[in-house]
């Protein structure tokens, strides 16, 4: 066993404990927002948002976070743990730079990268467009939306019972 071969190791678990630990914070993080949010939307409901008395976190919500928390910490923590557990010192000492890496690992690592931002603005995104949404909703009239739903029901001939 070569002599890096413990050293490689702790370092490997060290990055993976890390990366865990940091997606459950931000899972825990988030989970804190939400109920602080619900909260806020409870408190703010104007009596035309039907259902939002039931609205909660419950035992799923807290298991899909928990579950996507550490998913996204294995995975994201497990390509530079096993990175950091077999590294290629040959070709480091033949490339003889400061600090230089493979091409290969620059590489995944950019991907990764890449790929954390594009989710999180897509995230980001999305979060914005349904914050406008909720707000364009809250602006509009429930009784023109009660009259413009029986002239559509009574054009189709349906009854318009439902609405």
């Amino acid at each position: 066993m070569p002599r890096w071969a413990p050293v490689a190791g702790a370092w490997s678990g060290q990055l993976l404990t890390e990366s865990l630990v940091l997606s459950l914070s931000g899972g825990v993080l988030g989970l804190l927002l939400a109920a602080g949010g619900i909260r806020i939307l409870k408190l703010m409901n104007p009596g035309t948002i039907a259902r939002l008395d039931e609205v909660s976190l419950n035992g799923g919500v807290l298991a899909f976070t928990l579950g996507i928390s550490c998913f996204a910490g294995l995975i994201f923590g497990l390509v530079p743990a096993l990175q950091a557990a077999r590294p290629d010192l040959q070709h480091a000492l033949k490339e003889g730079g400061r600090g230089s890496t493979g091409g290969g690992r620059r590489q995944l690592r950019g991907l990764l990268v890449t790929a954390e931002v594009a989710l999180s603005l897509v995230l980001l995104a999305g979060a914005g467009l349904l914050i406008r949404s909720f707000l364009r909703l809250q602006g509009v009239d429930p009784a023109s939306l009660r009259s413009t739903c029986s002239r559509c029901a009574s054009k189709s001939g349906t009854t318009g019972r439902g609405i």
